[in-house]
């Protein structure tokens, strides 16, 4: 027996195969494997085989127990070396396992419970009314066919994860996802635990819609939201449910946006094949104003003020004038233009537009006064040219008459203050007395002109206060009522707009 016994293991020892596992050969013949020598295949003389329960049993059943053991060996030494042990426990998990029968099929509906943690937000795009989110899905369920194939959680990655049944899951107002990529190409894992229940986390990068509403542009704040559901399964084999009552978001400031709250909803949507659970979530973003106040809003201030200048340029300097408002008018229109060519073009104004509109009603108003002021400057300059010339004409006879009325004035004045006889010489116009009633002729003087300076020198002095009220002319009054009239409404249309924006 105990011949037969070593020379059954010496062929065994001896074959091409690799050396026996020495765990099953010290269970097979009942010691430890502290018993075998390093290096031995089968027990040495120290354990020797003809103890315990060898030696108690006849030789037919000695050769029969150890032929049975020995194929024992033999199958688990075959599995052990072949098969890796990914294999394994995909044997273990996936025997007799169909993934295209949902969890609980025919019996109630299937529970999922979904969880997004969002990690940050790229740049909300605006052009395309678009939004685009890194985080992390993550599913939880309920494959009682997975129940007590393990004694501990099992963790599966890459395209092993494909061999389970998993949810369907979509995101309905997406434009790009990586949702449904192969978890053999994602980052993506599967926990399977001992009474069945699922985990299933999935890094994505989802591009979705965002409706916006850019009337307040750009004091405005926008609601951008994810519809996630189950594409093939309705109410009646698949409910999707919220885990938590909030999302998580690890990152909530991006270049232009503050990202104020998040919160959870769930809806049934109706559909011609069925009611189909649908779960919201909502994302409110707070625009920051700043870098339009930088660009645009001080911008365009400074351009409305610099147009002010041509109230205090000459009238005459027309070219001056309309040069200036002409280029403030182009320069608010580049600032219109360059805002709106990164908005989509939406049929209504927004409370940019609306400013900057305002600002070129401003600065035209400017070059229209402009115009108004050298018109009337070029209608008086023509009553100037006009009027001088027949003053001309008329001077000569207003001379004249004047000459002819101061000498019977001053001939009936003389008499009357007892000069008797007064004579005017034809020939030079003069004043001559002949004889007067104290016989004195010194003090009367000989010329008209000594009598004229008298009153010509009152009418001096009241034609210098009319000159000078002449001198204000319409134009001028038309350009200081404009340098206080356009700063003042300018700065009650900017209080009225930031009340009216920012009160929202």
């Amino acid at each position: 027996q105990r011949l037969s016994s070593q020379r059954l293991f010496s062929t065994f020892k001896s074959s091409d195969s690799q050396r026996v596992n020495r765990t099953f050969l010290c269970t097979f013949f009942g010691g430890s494997q502290g018993d075998i020598v390093a290096g031995d295949s089968f027990p040495t003389q120290r354990h020797s085989i003809t103890d315990h329960r060898l030696f108690k049993k006849d030789a037919v059943g000695l050769k029969r127990h150890v032929s049975h053991e020995f194929f024992k060996i033999l199958h688990f030494y075959r599995l052990h070396d072949h098969i890796s042990p990914v294999r394994t426990i995909r044997d273990l998990l996936f025997s007799n396992y169909d993934k295209d029968v949902r969890p609980d099929h025919g019996v109630k509906p299937l529970d999922v419970e979904v969880d997004l943690y969002v990690e940050s937000f790229a740049n909300i795009a605006e052009a395309n009314m678009e939004y685009t989110l890194f985080g992390y899905l993550r599913h939880y369920w309920t494959d009682k066919r997975f129940a007590n194939k393990s004694k501990e959680v099992i963790q599966l990655k890459g395209s092993t994860i494909e061999h389970a049944w998993m949810p369907d899951t979509y995101i309905s107002n997406s434009r790009q996802s990586n949702l449904r990529q192969k978890d053999s190409e994602a980052e993506s894992t599967l926990f399977i635990h001992t009474d069945g229940s699922m985990f299933y986390s999935k890094g994505v990068k989802i591009v979705a819609s965002c409706a916006m509403d850019l009337k307040d542009f750009p004091m405005d704040t926008q609601k951008c939201g994810l519809s996630l559901g189950s594409y093939g399964h309705s109410l009646a084999d698949v409910n999707y449910k919220w885990r938590r009552e909030k999302v998580v978001v690890e990152k909530k400031n991006i270049a232009q946006f503050d990202m104020t709250e998040a919160y959870l909803n769930r809806s049934v949507m109706i559909y011609i094949s069925g009611n189909y659970t649908q779960l919201l979530v909502y994302f409110h973003f707070e625009r920051r104003i700043g870098y339009y106040v930088n660009q645009v809003y001080i911008p365009d201030t400074l351009i409305v003020t610099i147009s002010w200048i041509v109230f205090w340029l000459g009238q005459d300097d027309m070219g001056g004038r309309v040069g200036l408002g002409i280029t403030t008018l182009l320069t608010i229109m580049f600032l219109l233009g360059s805002v709106n060519m990164s908005l989509p073009r939406v049929s209504y104004a927004k409370a940019i537009d609306w400013y900057l509109i305002v600002s070129f009603v401003f600065v035209f108003l400017v070059l229209f006064e402009c115009i108004i002021v050298y018109v009337v400057r070029q209608r008086k300059r023509s009553r100037e040219e006009s009027g001088r010339d027949r003053s001309l004409d008329l001077e000569e006879g207003k001379r004249e008459r004047a000459r002819t009325e101061d000498s019977f004035y001053i001939e009936k004045l003389l008499k009357s203050d007892g000069f008797v006889n007064v004579e005017i010489l034809s020939n030079t116009g003069e004043l001559g007395i002949v004889s007067s009633r104290n016989n004195v002729d010194s003090f009367l003087p000989e010329k008209k002109n000594d009598i004229e300076m008298t009153d010509r020198t009152s009418q001096r002095g009241m034609m210098s206060c009319k000159n000078k009220r002449a001198r204000l002319s319409v134009g001028d009054i038309i350009d200081r009522i404009s340098r206080l009239l356009f700063p003042l409404a300018f700065i009650s249309f900017n209080v009225s707009y930031w009340n009216h924006y920012l009160s929202k």
